[in-house]
């Protein structure tokens, strides 16, 4: 009877000591790397210079992913506020006729522009600081203002002559190869010196404060003001997100070409019951359960990881996309963790690809714990009974000579 016990005890040691429940599964070395900083701090740099940073942000003319240069940052540049990014677009967004008066309210240029703020999400348009145009008349360089009445709950809007000013020339021109092409010219604000006039740029950068005639078909080159607040953070425009569990956060980046992922209130229901996990430093996959998550075929669970001085060091999305409002994600740990806790920054994320901005949920945490595991040295079928000879181990007591 007591071969037949220890025989029992042995089985169950090796079934539950040994073989993987299938939960935690041996993982591939991670290959790519993510590009990701936190809030909006990728964009605070070379702000209003000719290497100022390019922000893809909903759509242009072309249904095509919009790009805009960093003008102004949280009080510094142009048309800069605190807690405010300033972008204007990189390139003119379409061609028009200024309107039939120099009043910007009921002009051309607006219903274009406007155009172009409608084709915003929700929660894009959400992020946006609107904005109102103070009315005014000429004043020369010094024009900030538009003719006629004022405009209020701006989202989208030409630069004044002011404005125009302050940005750096090399922003300024459209298209450096083409300088004379009028395609290249865009529409400003602000009135001329003339009735019948509005300031513009032309293809050099140069810009005529004394305006020209409202007939003529300029670009169409709107700017606005971003909430800081409103940006978890701004990850390289491509490939900034690789697919593949977690992956590495490179530090060594020097794009700049981003996008952004915002922050969704519609996601505040969004919890995880999951509060650790555990994984080898040779890898792993990790189940994290969650309720009321988004789902559909761009939403996933995913998670960062920060180092100690509050940078993102990992980023990784659930291995597939969500179906169930509650359930259970997988998230692939690559090989290579040091021994160690870590904290995972869980959260709900709307995934839509290179160049478009990306929505999420407010972070939870979760505990990862990594930790060396015994390599397994047998394969056993869960159930079965197996019997080992330990005659070798001289494990001291006193042999059991039965046999039953």
């Amino acid at each position: 009877m007591k071969k037949r016990i220890l025989s029992t005890l042995l089985t169950l040691c090796m079934l539950f000591c040994l073989v993987p429940t299938g939960v935690f599964a041996e993982g591939e070395t991670a290959t790519g790397s993510a590009a990701i900083q936190l809030g909006t701090d990728a964009l605070s740099k070379n702000v209003n210079t000719a290497t100022a940073p390019t922000v893809y942000f909903g759509q242009d003319h072309e249904n095509n992913p919009g790009a805009w240069r960093v003008i102004g940052y949280d009080g510094n540049g142009v048309a800069a506020a605190a807690g405010k990014t300033t972008l204007l677009a990189a390139n003119n967004m379409g061609l028009s006729k200024f309107g039939a008066s120099n009043a910007y309210a009921d002009s051309e240029l607006k219903e274009a522009i406007d155009a172009l703020a409608a084709k915003l999400t929700t929660e894009e348009n959400a992020a946006v600081k609107k904005r109102t145009l103070e009315s005014g008349s000429y004043d020369r360089a010094n024009t900030d203002c538009v003719a006629g009445s004022a405009v209020s709950n701006a989202v989208f809007w030409p630069l004044s002559t002011a404005e125009a000013y302050a940005v750096n020339q090399d922003l300024r021109v459209v298209d450096s190869e083409h300088p004379k092409w009028a395609s290249n010219f865009w529409w400003l604000r602000s009135p001329g010196a003339k009735d019948l006039d509005v300031a513009s740029v032309d293809g050099y950068g140069n810009i005529d404060r004394d305006g020209i005639d409202i007939s003529n078909i300029w670009g169409v080159r709107p700017a606005f003001n971003l909430n800081s607040s409103s940006v978890l953070f701004a990850s390289a425009a491509v490939g900034g997100k690789p697919d593949g569990g977690l992956q590495p956060v490179s530090p060594n980046y020097t794009g700049n070409e981003w996008k952004l992922t915002l922050y969704d209130s519609k996601r505040n229901d969004f919890s995880r019951t999951t509060w650790e996990v555990s994984a080898s430093t040779k890898g792993g996959t990790v189940e994290i359960s969650y309720t009321d998550a988004k789902t559909g075929a761009n939403e996933y669970i995913s998670a960062l990881i920060f180092d100690d001085v509050g940078n993102v060091i990992y980023y990784g999305r659930s291995n597939a996309s969500l179906t169930e409002k509650d359930g259970t994600a997988q998230l692939t740990i690559p090989a290579g963790f040091a021994e160690g806790t870590y904290t995972l920054k869980v959260f709900n994320e709307q995934y839509n690809g290179d160049r478009k901005t990306d929505l999420a949920s407010g972070f939870a945490d979760v505990t990862l714990t990594v930790e060396k595991r015994v390599d397994e040295q047998f394969t056993l079928a869960p159930g079965g009974r197996y019997y080992f000879d330990l005659s070798a181990m001289n494990i001291p007591g006193t042999a059991n000579g039965g046999n039953s």
